[in-house]
């Protein structure tokens, strides 16, 4: 293995608690971002780590947090867990250096059998994130061509049996599993046990090919067929992207037996006050909620206000669920980051996608004497339905400042969102943020 491609992997653990294990993956999905990278896109693929290495890398992760496996949280290609021929050993070590801290392992549930579910009950604390994409192994193998869906589809069932805490997924792909199959699949995992389920809209960028079945799939028609659940659905029921537009802290749904449900909170409350402090966004509601013990929070439902008492650990996850926004104290940062540059006119970038809460959050805390332009990128990149800011490259950013100051504005600062960027400031295609500075001839900073 490569230096770099060390370094990474111990940059990762470091940074965002996460233990790569392997980019290989027994699945061949048609909705795979991996597939979809043109040339010169620079992501890592690594071969599975030998225990020696794996022994390094407990190393360079700490005992606070959570360590995550399998979740594509950095550059590196995460292929499927349970695919590495020594994967119980390696939870096993983490487990023996980590005694307390919780794992959380993403997996396809191809190989989740019930000797293996069984050693993960050992393990804990423990959550599988399960994507589990659809409850009918046929269809399962239509959209994962997966030898093994009549493993996956009852790994559910399996994860109840012991008692393992587990999330679901599935990509929506309505064009070849129908809506319905969408439905009866959050059903399903409803009726096992588990905590949350998300729905992830299938991305397809210029290079997919405009026949893919995944380039079909309509946000409100997904939301349509949710919503019209009969019976409504009980577990929490999240569509990523959530395409939000305000701060307003209000809950998509509460886990069974968690906290916030036993202190009888529901989905569409409206969190008023924790422990007497406003929420200023779903981030910052969350984040108030989970530091505290015992948080007293008032809620707005029907226009009526209501005192709910969570008895809680501190750091302990409320069991509410909410969008994601956007944090309070990133915006305060921003601001400061513009008092100390002595602008007084600010320019900000920032995704599509998030561009209509960011504005509300400028609006909220923004400066008196600074005068902030915000503008929504297109990811011209990647094109198709690419909307996250984590996708954006600097040819994007270069190409918006081009236009924004072609067209009269002016601005004494820029700022964009880190996202695109690695720790050296480098985004998917190798190039540096600085670039645009150079290129538009004004101050860029990253927030």
């Amino acid at each position: 293995m490569s230096q770099s491609k060390r370094a990474l992997i111990l940059k990762s653990a470091q940074d965002h608690g996460v233990l790569a294990l392997t980019s290989y993956c027994n699945a061949n999905c048609l909705f795979c971002s991996n597939k979809q990278n043109p040339p010169g896109i620079q992501t890592v693929s690594i071969c599975p780590q030998k225990l020696d290495e794996i022994d390094e890398t407990l190393e360079y992760l700490a005992p606070r947090g959570k360590i995550i496996i399998g979740e594509s949280a950095t550059r590196i290609c995460e292929g499927e867990p349970f695919s590495h021929p020594e994967i119980m050993e390696i939870l096993k070590k983490t487990r023996m250096h980590f005694p307390e801290t919780p794992i959380q392992v993403t997996t396809n549930g191809s190989f989740l059998d019930v000797k293996t579910v069984k050693a993960l009950k050992e393990l804990e604390p423990l959550e599988v994130y399960l994507s589990l994409n659809s409850s009918n192994a046929e269809k399962r193998r239509n959209v994962m061509d997966d030898d093994r869906a009549e493993v996956a589809v009852q790994s559910p069932f399996v994860l109840q049996n012991f008692k393992v805490p587990y999330h679901g997924s599935l990509v929506a792909v309505p064009e070849i599993c129908g809506f319905e199959d969408i439905n009866q699949t959050i059903r399903l995992l409803e009726k096992c046990g588990a905590q949350t389920v998300r729905i992830f809209l299938p991305g397809y960028t210029r290079w997919s090919g405009k026949s893919k079945p995944v380039n079909k799939v309509n946000h409100s028609e997904l939301i349509s067929s949710l919503n019209s659940a009969n019976p409504a659905f009980e577990i929490p029921v999240s569509v990523e992207p959530p395409y939000v537009s305000d701060l307003l802290p209000v809950t998509t749904g509460v886990i069974k037996g968690s906290p916030a449900d036993i202190a009888g909170m529901k989905k569409g409350d409206l969190l008023h006050r924790v422990s007497g402090v406003k929420p200023w966004s779903r981030s910052d509601a969350f984040s108030l909620c989970t530091q505290k013990e015992d948080p007293k929070v008032e809620i707005v439902r029907d226009n009526e206000k209501k005192r709910l008492f969570l008895q809680k650990k501190k750091h302990q996850n409320p069991g509410f669920v909410m969008d994601n926004d956007i944090e309070k104290e990133r915006v305060h940062k921003a601001v400061e980051r513009a008092k100390s540059c002595k602008a007084k006119k600010v320019l900000i970038f920032t995704s599509t996608l998030a561009k209509a809460f960011i504005k509300k959050a400028v609006e909220d805390i923004g400066g008196s004497d600074i005068e902030f332009d915000l503008k929504g990128i297109k990811s011209e990149y990647w094109g198709g339905n690419i909307e996250a800011a984590g996708l954006l490259m600097v040819c994007d950013f270069e190409k918006a400042a081009e236009e924004f100051f072609r067209g009269g504005g002016r601005t004494e600062l820029v700022m964009i969102p880190g996202e695109p960027f690695d720790y050296a400031g480098f985004d998917m295609l190798g190039r540096n943020y600085k670039e645009i500075e150079e290129k538009i001839q004004s101050k860029v900073v990253v927030v």
